[in-house]
């Protein structure tokens, strides 16, 4: 693929280049939402198994101006890209050929007869919305990044009756905790089951804190799970769920609630977490009861990939 002049392609050298692109982020970050946010996730993705290729673009001056990626099971149905491109390159020619660029590679990658592509970026980016629907793709979902403040006097209350909540601190319980993201995200927009190997090699990353993943149990029975993290001290809950047949008898908030304690005592003052905003099970509704409110929301656009 070509870039317009004065712009070169590369493969990112992961034992370098992470401070370059941590910047670039920074950059969007600043641009977008007045501040930098969390960064730990750009080295784990590269430590990860689920990397299908990531790219530096830099300009004629020499500096970087975007970043590509792309994230997949092997096989899947769907590949996640990512380009963040520095706010001096949002407009002109650079981000259209990044679209094209990052399909192609996508195209390479893509297994089954008919795979999705996900690109997605920030919803104040209306240079991105423009490119990404010229180059063929459409608008299917906004994500929302919600937080709340917190202090270690934090209470979370108990959970409903018949209910406990203890963390996975057992190494026994890896099969519960696989089995209980399995079946409570069953349906979700771009989740697809994964294999339980995978699953463990992928989730127990340098950012995993058994402490912090909780178990609800109904009468000794697993019905829920929350997981949270600290990446750079901030506090983050990456999987909130209850199995369909227990939802709506306070379980999600008891959860989300015992991991805002876990955090506080941690010395964490902010949690977030991203959320679909057309998530089925109420998540939303859940969220702004116990306090979260939207911070930035990034906008997801789809293409279809023949597949090989």
């Amino acid at each position: 693929m070509s870039l317009p002049d004065g712009f070169t392609v590369r493969e990112v050298d992961t034992a370098t280049d992470l401070p370059a692109v941590r910047d670039l982020v920074t950059a969007c970050d600043v641009e977008d939402v007045g501040e930098p946010d969390v960064q730990a996730w750009i080295g784990a993705t590269w430590a990860g198994e689920l990397l299908r290729g990531a790219w530096l673009v830099h300009d004629a001056r020499g500096e970087v101006a975007a970043y590509a990626e792309l994230e997949s099971m092997d096989p899947s149905s769907s590949i996640d890209g990512f380009l963040p491109t520095h706010p001096r390159h949002r407009e002109g020619p650079l981000r259209p050929a990044l679209l094209r660029f990052v399909r192609e590679r996508a195209q390479d990658v893509a297994t089954g007869a008919d795979v999705a592509l996900w690109v997605s970026a920030p919803s104040t980016d209306d240079a991105f919305a423009r490119d990404a629907v010229q180059a063929g793709f459409r608008k299917v979902r906004i994500f929302l990044h919600m937080d709340r403040q917190i202090d270690p006097s934090y209470e979370p209350g108990g959970p409903p009756p018949g209910v406990t909540i203890r963390s996975s601190v057992d190494p026994n319980d890896d099969r519960v905790v696989h089995r209980l993201l399995e079946d409570t995200f069953v349906g979700h927009f771009g989740i697809e089951p994964m294999p339980f190997d995978a699953w463990r090699r992928e989730f127990k990353s340098e950012l995993y804190d058994p402490s912090l993943v909780l178990l609800a149990e109904l009468d000794g029975r697993p019905v829920g799970i929350a997981t949270s993290s600290m990446p750079e001290g901030l506090g983050w809950v990456g999987e909130l769920g209850v199995l369909a047949a227990h939802r709506g008898r306070g379980i999600g908030a008891a959860l989300l609630r015992a991991s805002f304690a876990a955090l506080a005592a941690r010395g964490v003052t902010v949690v977030r977490l991203n959320v679909d905003a057309e998530n089925a099970t109420g998540a939303t509704r859940l969220y702004g009861a116990v306090g979260m409110t939207v911070r930035r929301s990034f906008d997801v656009y789809e293409t279809r990939l023949a597949g090989g």
